[in-house]
């Protein structure tokens, strides 16, 4: 058999210089020969983008009443495997029961390590077309939600925000440290018992694995420093330190909805779960603001995703408060290309999402992402916490040590937010009940310190109020407070009015009176749902106490917590209650020094005493005493409070014998007062774009107005029926216009005239000043022809032709000239173009003027408006056009197979090609005529740069036409020239025959055989006269123009033996065949097959004592001939072992042999290192302990006997002194698997000495580690001793050395427990 090895040199520079191609274009433009985004199709929310999705993995919803197999059937994919997201939780709770309910209807299907960008997608493209499906995208790539580019080597302030949190570090409401309240974190990782952290392996849910990965590890400790860093007397407190934190790692989830699903079972109503994570959303047209570094540009928060949503809507449902990161991706989260995702009037998952803040102004900083959806903010900056070590590490760099001053984003501020939640919940617990969601977000935002304008960050979106703890505790009370009667007040009435505040959540209260404080006998028991009472029988005389208790969910809660008195006097009598008149309950005035008036009392008093404060509850507010039974009215003589809120009441009193006694007060009435709009000072801007007839009317902005309303009439004193009134509200931003302009003309030559009202806390202001203003009589509005709405123009190099049709009123009032704004933006501010023509009104009714110079991959707005001697019409209505890239030039194919190599010059944002092959017509040159009907032969999309190779086999000896098309966000360009060429006359192509297809082979030398396509009947010249073999490892080379190649030969006989050498490791491998003609000429290549090698294992064998590889030892098993010696490097490679389970020893002279036991599988490719051990001087012990499982971390110990005292471990390694204890540690080993080497001297102390392993893991995993113990002395083998398989504990108590015999016992050893080895420390 002859075949010839293709110069792998050449290939590995034809690859490079490929790669080096590809990242070329990757900075010249977004279009690489990678795979493109994918274009102009019907995906649903959220569209999956392979390049920001893990692609192995599809989420499907189905729809009601579909299951998987519906999915298969109707989507004709029987191969796939479909599996539910959400089973069933074991114990049955409520809550995941409800939950798992709410999304039974989700599986996911996991598409192997194999499988391309291409297939996912056209799997995904299947799905999504059947009718069980209700949606279908690939799972999200979870990123922690901060910011971190870089760790800065200073830091600005120690844990500043406590401080402008107002977090009670000392005293505060029961309850404030977070106590009896539960929070999940769910993440990638912590830095399990980090010493300012109170969290311990017990601490994550069962089930789930704690991250590794340093950045996820750092993250999570960070954010758990914020919320619940220990109070104690060094490094950070959290801000609520007492709060127990459980974790959830997001490891082995396909997406993060199934940890939240899988914390359920250990929530409760009220308990919190914290979601400080984010994903790559879809792209947008905005970038990076300038000088902000956007680490995760684009980033959206993980309830985009709809499992995810459905989840965390399950979890609220349940009253589980969840707390998620807005993200860092910069991104306005209102804008159009999230289809209303993140706006509450179409969905709302209740969680309370938190957007990151600056740290001085509370701006939204420059990478935060806004929008209305955003809750509250937290610092994205400067946080000091647990975690990273840029603040602080101890001196051996130990990660339990690390402080940061760094941490940011809107990770570190969620956590803010969920400690603030902690914090309240604790205190609400405190007071006997729950807080929900909607209550704890209202606190933070109702008292919260306001969000800066964004001058300093250039930020102005939406993030929310920054908290403040302090005042959010006051919202919690400790009690009801009493209002009326007033401590100590003396009354002359027998039927006085009780009044009270509201307490929070309380449904009813008790009210007890009673002659004396210890309330008994009662003169008043009653309970109701009111917070104020007037008795129906008179009270005794003389002096009484009063206290109020509130009921919350039919609990009685504590009295308040002091009683108040009252007095009435000896010779009192009924006084009228008086009846208020004005302002009346809920007015609203614009008055400032309102006039308060009441009815005449209907019996002798000697004036009245009426109470006006801000207070509901009249707290310190004296009374303001009105003199004589007939003045009935009271003005203030201090202007009160612009958009305020006022609560007034008023009683009688009577004077006699130099006493006062007061009758009850009347009932509380509410009124409010407008918002101040001095200097709003309406006006109309001068426009020159505007038409008179659509004005833009303007004002001054009125501090805290929440809305606006224009007022235009046709009378200057007639305002009941405005004209015209029209509300201006706040946009998705928040941000509240100053102007307005109609959406109609208004009345032609007409005097009008035009105020401003301003909407407050309360109400609408008194109107502004009036402005009156004259319309003109302009043309009317012209009408657009073309581009027609929405046309997508494909060949525009030429240039656009704009037509319109002249104004209605031309033969009246024609136009003199006609102008055109076309624009980038809806707007009309990016990428403006004025245009201007005469009219001609005598000559045709439609008008048209060609504009080039257009931009491909753009959508251009367009308007025109007719000028005329009396000024411009309105503009016309806007309509869009979209260009697409620009057509492809320069078509080339190499046609030296049937499915030839087609190439043009790579057309700049396509985001796909389309090509079309038709069979070339003599005399025909019209491509119109050519591709048309059954004369097209080959129609392909590709998502990938040129170069292409096509999917279709074309005829032999044919001339043939192609032409290509480039796709953009819009649509495809017109179509090329085409291009023409010849198809060889290529020899059949081959059809593999061994191994089968999957095939476990049992050889590194297998043989590849296909059939034989060197005669070909009738054709003798397409016949094969040898075959070209190429082998990869991965299946996704063969999509490449030049794959990377394990082996690429070629052969003139239809088989190939594969040297030995040929395969560099083991594993699956893919492979093809194509044949080749006389004349050089290729067929298409074969179909795919894979074949996996047996296992093969290799490592390095080193002088554990001296750290040098180790040349000459030998390797074998004991249950096979193989075996192999190492080499100078020390490297040792073994080929050929089938499935199955191994005992492995490596042996040198002068060395302590080392045994490892393994199992491999098909392919398997594993390494397994030795590190063995000189052999001990005569006379000397060595104990050896090596392991080979998880956890990779033991450690050996020895005890001497008691009398002398010593403890050998890694932590004096050396020994403490050899020459008094006659022993040292050698070797530790805390990178895993050993060894570890202790060695005992010649002479042995009396006693008993103590040998034991720890183990620095789970109790439960000491029997996975498969550890050995190999003891010699001298150079004699003494014993070996196998880890035991049983028992649960950290300790290996492994055997006794008698120091006077010398003899080693496993009496009372060889056994895992948790008891201490030894007798002493």
């Amino acid at each position: 058999m002859q075949y010839n090895q293709r110069s792998k040199t050449r290939q590995h520079w034809l690859s490079s210089l490929f790669g080096l191609l590809i990242c070329a274009s990757l900075l010249l433009s977004s279009v690489a020969a990678a795979p493109l985004p994918v274009s102009a199709q019907a995906a649903p929310q959220p569209a999956s983008d392979p390049g920001r999705a893990n692609y192995q993995h599809l989420i499907i919803k189905m729809k009601a009443g579909a299951g998987a197999l519906s999915v298969a059937e109707t989507a004709g994919l029987p191969e796939l495997d479909l599996q539910p997201m959400f089973p069933a939780q074991p114990g049955g709770d409520t809550v995941s029961a409800q939950a798992a309910g709410a999304l039974g209807s989700y599986f996911h299907a996991d598409l192997g390590p194999d499988v391309t960008v291409e297939a996912a997608q056209q799997t995904l493209d299947t799905l999504l077309q059947s009718p069980a499906v209700e949606t279908a995208y690939m799972a999200p790539i979870l990123l922690p939600a901060s910011n971190l580019l870089a760790t800065p080597d200073s830091y600005v302030a120690q844990q500043g925000y406590l401080d402008q949190m107002n977090v009670p570090l000392v005293g505060g409401p029961a309850g404030s440290k977070g106590a009896n309240v539960t929070l999940v974190d769910i993440e990638g990782g912590w830095q399990i018992g980090h010493e300012d952290l109170p969290v311990s392996s017990d601490n994550l849910i069962p089930g789930s694995v704690n991250g590794s990965e340093p950045a996820w590890v750092n993250h999570g400790t960070a954010v758990l420093g914020i919320i619940a860093g220990l109070d104690n007397s060094y490094g950070i407190t959290g801000i609520a330190p007492d709060t127990y934190i459980r974790m959830n790692s997001t490891l082995g989830y396909i997406s993060v909805s199934q940890a939240i699903y899988a914390a359920l079972p250990l929530l409760k109503a009220g308990d919190i779960i914290l979601l400080p994570l984010q994903g790559l959303g879809p792209r947008t047209s905005t970038i990076c603001p300038d000088g902000c570094e956007c680490a995760n540009f684009e980033a959206v928060p993980v309830e985009y995703w709809q499992d995810t949503f459905d989840a965390i809507s399950a979890a609220t449902a349940a009253g589980i408060i969840v707390i998620e990161a807005a993200g860092t991706g910069a991104v306005n989260l209102d804008a159009d290309v999230y289809n209303g995702n993140f706006k509450r009037s179409k969905r709302d998952s209740g969680a309370i999402m938190v957007g990151a803040g600056d740290s001085d102004s509370h701006s939204a900083l420059c990478y935060a992402n806004t929008g209305s959806r955003v809750d509250l903010q937290g610092w994205g900056e400067n946080v000091v916490t647990t975690g990273y070590g840029d603040l602080y590490m101890d001196d051996e760099g130990n990660p339990q040590s690390y402080y940061t001053a760094t941490f940011g984003g809107s990770s570190a501020a969620s956590a803010m937010v969920a400690g603030a939640v902690a914090s309240l919940q604790g205190v609400a617990k405190a007071h006997g009940y729950l807080l929900t969601a909607e209550q704890a977000l209202d606190f933070l935002k109702t008292t919260g310190i306001p969000q800066g304008d964004g001058a300093d960050t250039g930020n102005t979106g939406h993030i929310g109020p920054f908290p403040n703890l302090e005042e959010a505790h006051k919202k919690i009370s400790d009690g009801v407070e009493l209002i009326a009667p007033l401590q100590n007040d003396t009354l002359y009435t027998l039927r006085p009015t009780f009044q009270w505040g509201a307490y929070l959540g309380a449904t009813q209260y008790q009210l007890i009176v009673s002659n004396n404080s210890t309330f008994s006998p009662l003169e008043i028991n009653i309970t109701t749902g009111s917070t104020e009472y007037t008795p129906g029988s008179n009270l005794s005389k003389g002096q009484h106490y009063w206290k109020v208790r509130p009921a919350l969910n039919g609990v009685w809660q504590e009295w308040t917590s002091s009683y108040r008195t009252f007095n009435i006097v000896a010779g009192a009598i009924e006084l009228p209650k008086i009846t208020q008149v004005k302002p009346s309950h809920n007015a609203l005035t614009g008055d400032l020094t309102p006039e308060f008036t009441w009815k005449t009392a209907s019996s002798a008093v000697t004036g009245y005493e009426l109470q006006l404060s801000a207070d509901p509850n009249f707290t310190g507010v004296a009374p303001i005493q009105v003199a004589g039974r007939e003045t009935v009215s009271y003005s203030p003589a201090a202007a009160l409070e612009y958009n305020s809120r006022y609560y007034w009441r008023i009683r009688s009193y009577v004077t006699t014998g130099g006493n006062t006694y007061n009758g009850p007060w009347s009932s509380r009435r509410v009124f409010y007062t407008v918002i101040d709009i001095t200097g709003i000072d309406p006006f109309i801007e001068s426009d020159v774009y505007e038409s008179t007839l659509r004005p833009t009317f303007a004002w001054n902005a009125v501090p805290d107005a929440r809305q606006y309303q224009v007022q235009i009439s046709t009378s200057e004193t007639k305002w009941s029926s405005p004209y015209i009134k029209a509300t201006i509200k706040p946009n998705s931003d928040g941000v509240l216009a100053t102007n307005w302009r109609p959406g109609s003309d208004l009345k032609r030559a007409t005097t009008l005239f035009y105020r401003v009202v301003a909407l407050g806390k309360y109400g609408w202001s008194v109107p502004s000043d009036i402005v009156s203003f004259e319309t003109t009589n302009p043309p009317s509005t012209p009408s657009v022809k073309a581009p027609a709405h929405k046309t997508i123009l494909s060949d525009f190099a030429a240039g656009v032709v704009f037509s319109w049709t002249r104004p209605s009123s031309w033969k009246t009032n024609p136009a003199e000239s006609y102008e055109i704004q076309l624009a980038t933006s809806n707007d009309y501010t990016e990428g403006l173009v004025e245009l201007s023509f005469d009219g001609d009104p005598d000559v045709s009714t439609q008008y048209s003027d060609v504009v080039d110079g257009l931009s491909p991959e753009t959508a251009y707005y367009w308007r025109i408006r007719a000028v005329g001697a009396d000024g411009a019409s309105n503009w016309s209505t806007t309509r869009v056009f979209y260009t697409t890239p620009p057509i492809p030039e320069g078509l080339d194919a190499i046609a030296d197979t049937l499915r030839p190599e087609l190439n043009w010059e790579r057309v700049d944002l396509a985001r796909s090609y389309q090509i079309q092959i038709a069979k070339a017509i003599e005399d025909e040159d019209d491509p119109a005529k050519i591709f048309k009907g059954k004369n097209i032969i080959a129609s392909e999309k590709f998502t990938v740069s040129p170069p292409v190779i096509i999917a279709t086999t074309l005829p032999r000896n044919r001339d043939l036409l192609f032409r290509v098309r480039a796709g953009g966000i819009y649509g495809y360009s017109a179509w090329s020239e085409p291009f023409g060429f010849t198809t060889p006359n290529s020899p059949n192509t081959p059809a593999l025959t061994s191994p089968a297809d999957g095939a476990n082979i049992n050889s590194f030398t297998p043989r590849l055989n296909w059939n034989d396509s060197s005669r070909i009947s009738g054709n003798p010249d397409a016949s094969a006269v040898g075959y070209q073999v190429q082998i990869v490892r991965d299946r996704a080379e063969f999509a490449k123009q030049t794959p990377e190649t394990v082996l690429d030969a070629e052969t003139e006989l239809s088989e190939l033996t594969l040297a030995q050498d040929a395969l560099p490791t083991a594993g699956t491998y893919h492979w093809r065949v194509r044949a080749v003609n006389e004349a050089g000429e290729y067929s298409v290549w074969s179909s795919i097959r894979s074949f996996t090698t047996p296992a093969m294992v290799s490592g390095v064998v080193m002088n554990a004592l001296e750290e040098a590889e180790l040349a000459g030892a030998t390797l074998q098993f004991s249950s096979l001939g193989l075996q192999a010696q190492s080499s100078d490097d020390g490297s040792y490679t073994i080929r050929g072992l089938m499935p199955g389970t191994y005992t492995m020893t490596s042996t040198a002279s002068g060395f302590m042999r080392q045994t490892v036991y393994f199992s491999v599988g098909y392919g398997t490719n594993l390494t397994r290192n030795f590190n063995l051990v000189p052999l001990p001087e005569d006379g000397q012990l060595r104990i050896v302990v090596n392991w080979n499982g998880a956890p990779s971390d033991l450690d050996a110990h020895l005890w001497l006997p008691p009398t002398n005292q010593a403890h050998l471990s890694k932590d004096n390694l050396g020994g403490i002194d050899e020459d008094t204890i006659r022993a040292e540690v050698n070797l530790t080993n805390a990178n895993g698997y050993g060894p570890e080497v202790i060695t005992v001297g010649e002479t042995l102390f009396a006693g008993r000495y103590v040998y034991a392993v720890y183990l620095n893991g789970g109790a439960d995993q000491f029997v996975n580690t498969r550890a050995r113990v190999t003891v010699y002395k001298g150079s004699t083998f003494v014993r070996a001793f196998d880890v035991p398989t049983t028992g649960v504990g950290h300790w290996w108590k492994v055997f006794t050395l008698d120091g006077t015999t010398g003899d080693i016992s496993t009496s009372g050893a060889n056994f895992i427990s948790d008891s201490y080895p030894a007798s002493y420390k």
